[in-house]
């Protein structure tokens, strides 16, 4: 429950893999009140490396994807209620044995099916959800 009439959640993740590297960046509004003029800035030189949310309502979150010439170090949100966050990339828990299976798996589902769209591969099911929990993507399972 939101103790704060203006309160912004912010999570930078970066992940890099054998083949490939990944970015995003989570805003949500976990106050009261909604939150409005937000400029997410990644740390770059120019005018690609911001992104500006309109507004979000509370318990509303966006993922971001910062562009590539990011130096992906932190993020500074601001919003018009008077917030400044700065938050550093973080990396997620590396999983010993999982993690081809997870990219091979990742690629395939992010792909093939839009976000929030439920599988329809029988097989892959569970390692949908089991993507899900990991913070790989936002595809699940039922």
């Amino acid at each position: 429950m939101a103790t704060r009439d203006y309160a912004i959640d912010v999570d930078p993740i970066k992940d890099s893999q054998n083949l490939f590297s990944t970015s995003r960046v989570t805003v949500a509004n976990i106050g009261k009140l909604p939150v409005t003029k937000i400029l997410v800035s990644y740390g770059g030189n120019d005018n690609k490396s911001s992104d500006r949310i309109a507004s979000l309502l509370p318990g509303e979150k966006v993922l971001l994807s910062p562009p590539e010439s990011s130096p992906l170090k932190s993020v500074i949100v601001t919003a018009d209620q008077g917030l400044v966050i700065t938050n550093g990339y973080r990396t997620p828990i590396k999983i010993p044995g999982m993690m081809g299976i997870i990219e091979m798996l990742m690629c395939i589902e992010i792909n093939m099916y839009p976000a929030g769209r439920i599988c329809s591969k029988k097989a892959f099911r569970p390692f949908c959800l089991s993507l899900r929990l990991f913070g790989y993507c936002t595809l699940y399972a039922r």
